[in-house]
Parts: structure tokens; C-alpha cells; sequence
């Protein structure tokens, strides 16, 4: 039988090894998916995932990361610096994909297999300035058929019929910037409240936009997280390091992008292919949760996209999920 301080004890320790897992400053890795099927729509952008490793932070400016944190980000010799590293792909498809072609005024097919280099530089508690640059391939290449296939013989549904005429191959890139900024609105215990404003533009034959955005949060012990990794056509965080074992949180947001480029609107930068007439302004909004227990944290986002093109019939949604592990 166990004596009451032995289980006294063995509480105690187990509660000291959730606190140190969290606490401690490890990597992150993340796995994100998103998808309309959900939705029962499965066009436009129809699919995409993420493998995602952000380091952990450390104030020494040598090699690539520090170079880019001193002269791209102006991070000071104090502030914390993470680099971060990601490889994932797009799925981009018409509404109507049962005959070959591309309908006239629908998205066209298109698949980018693509990989990530990033630095994040905090600020401060209430600031995070990250720079990132995205490079791919779009074609054959990026596999998006054979994914897509792959994923619709499992769940019994027709392949799509008009991949002959995706994108041309071709190399793409797109350099990030952006800068986010916390500002709290109360704290009653461990529930607090705070608002993330974020601003931003991309460059490169990929996507060429400006963004700004906010997004409102509640929860407990929010700490040092800045939100789930949302992907096309965002580039964020992907980092988190709360300070606590558990901690949870809603939130609610919006961004307004203004778009000069993109790749799979627009069509092949050097090619003729599909293309239609994108919508210059667009405006999104998304919606979740995040749950962090230990070293694991799991989050669901809703995500309504405007209209990106002038003949797209309504607004597109899509399921994002998050599972990420601090390691």
C-alpha cells in the first residue's frame, strides 16, 4: 500500500514534469492540413499541407539566420531569433472537373510542391517580426495529381479529369515580411483577452500582395503564442512557447490583402496556360480554437476566403488543423 507522502511525492513530480516539459525552450514541429472537402466543395484552392520545424531561440547572429535577423529584421543583439524550415504542397482545381479542360472562368488545375526557409525575430513581449522566403515548382513536378487521386480513390470519389492542362513547370518564388503586434485587453486570473494586429507584403513571381490584419483572442495562460500556422496565401508564425503545461484559447480574425500576383490566378509567368481575372482586393476572415497540454498543442481554424476571381461563384471555406509538438 502507498503511504499518503509517497503519493504526495509522486504527485508532486508528476506535476514538476508536465511544468519543465513546458517550460522548456525546444524545437517545434508541426503538421498542418487544410481542406474544403469539409465543406462538400473541393475547388479552387482545394487542399494543402505542411511539414514545419521552427528552432529554438537563441541571440548568437552567426550563419544565414542571424544575418538575415540583423539586416533584414534589425533585431537587437538581445532579442530572441528562431529559424524555421517547412515543406509542403498546394492543390488548386477547377468546380467542374468530370470533362477534360479547364471551364472557361473556373480556377485552373494547378499542384506546387514547395519548401520554406524563415526567420522569426521577438521583440520584446508584444512584438514578432518574421521574414520568410517560399520556393517551388508547379506541373508535374509538384505531384498534385497524384496526390489528389490518391486521397479520392480512398474515399470513393471520381478523379478529376482535366489535369492535362495545369500549369506549365515552372519555379516560383516569394519573399515575406511581416510584423505582429500584441496588445491586451484584460487579464482576470488566468483568463485574458488580447487583440494580434499584423502587417505585411509579399514579392516574387509566386505571389506579389500587401496584407494586414487582426485577430482577437480569449483563453487561459494565452503566453508566448501567436496563433495557429495558416498557409496559402499567408506565411506565419508556426511557433508557440507557452509558459504553462495547459492552456487554451478562441479566437476570431480577419485580413485584407491587395494582390498584384498570383501564380495560380494569373497562370505561368513565362507561359501561356489557364488563367482568369483575379480580384485586386480581397478580404478573408477565419475563426478557432487551440488546446496545449505538455509538449502537444491541437487546433481546428475555419477559414472563409473572398472572392479571389471575378467569376467565382462564392466565397470559399476551408478546415485547417494544426498538430504541433515542442520537442
Amino acid at each position: 500500500m502507498l503511504r499518503k507522502g509517497t503519493v504526495a511525492g509522486l504527485g508532486a513530480a508528476l506535476t514538476g514534469l508536465f511544468t519543465n516539459l513546458a517550460w522548456a525552450e525546444d524545437a517545434t514541429y508541426t503538421l498542418v492540413i487544410e481542406n474544403d472537402y469539409v465543406f462538400n466543395m473541393d475547388r479552387d484552392y482545394s487542399s494543402g499541407f505542411q511539414l514545419d520545424y521552427v528552432s529554438p531561440a537563441k541571440t548568437q547572429r552567426d550563419g544565414l539566420t542571424g544575418y538575415l535577423a540583423f539586416n533584414v529584421l534589425r533585431a537587437d543583439n538581445d532579442d530572441p531569433v528562431r529559424k524555421r524550415i517547412a515543406l509542403g504542397q498546394y492543390i488548386f482545381i477547377p468546380e467542374d472537373t468530370s470533362g477534360p479542360g479547364t471551364p472557361v472562368g473556373q480556377h485552373p488545375y494547378a499542384g506546387f510542391l514547395y519548401g520554406t526557409y524563415g526567420v522569426l525575430a521577438e521583440k520584446g513581449d508584444d512584438r514578432l517580426d518574421s521574414f520568410h522566403v517560399q520556393v517551388g515548382v508547379t506541373g508535374d513536378p509538384s505531384q498534385g495529381q497524384e496526390v489528389q487521386n490518391v486521397f479520392h480513390n480512398a474515399f470513393g470519389d471520381d478523379e478529376a479529369q482535366g489535369w492535362d492542362t495545369q500549369l506549365d513547370t515552372e519555379i516560383a518564388f516569394a519573399a515575406t515580411y511581416d510584423t505582429a503586434r500584441k496588445v491586451k485587453l484584460f487579464e482576470w486570473g488566468n483568463l485574458e483577452s488580447e487583440i494580434i494586429g499584423n502587417a505585411g507584403a509579399s514579392v516574387g513571381t509566386l505571389l506579389t500582395q500587401g496584407h494586414v490584419g487582426a485577430n482577437w483572442r480569449l483563453g487561459f495562460d494565452l503566453a508566448d503564442d501567436w496563433g495557429p500556422t495558416k498557409l496559402y496565401p499567408y506565411s506565419s508564425a508556426g511557433q508557440w512557447n507557452n509558459v504553462n503545461w495547459a492552456s487554451g484559447y478562441v479566437y476570431l480574425g480577419a485580413t485584407g490583402r491587395v494582390v498584384a500576383r498570383d501564380l495560380f490566378l494569373d497562370g505561368n509567368t513565362f507561359a501561356s496556360s489557364s488563367s482568369v481575372d483575379k480580384e485586386a482586393l480581397v478580404a478573408d476572415w477565419f475563426a478557432g480554437w487551440a488546446v496545449q497540454v505538455g509538449v502537444a498543442q491541437v487546433s481546428f481554424t475555419y477559414q472563409e476566403r473572398g472572392k479571389s476571381f471575378e467569376t467565382q461563384d462564392s466565397p470559399h471555406k476551408t478546415a485547417s488543423v494544426n498538430l504541433s509538438f515542442a520537442l
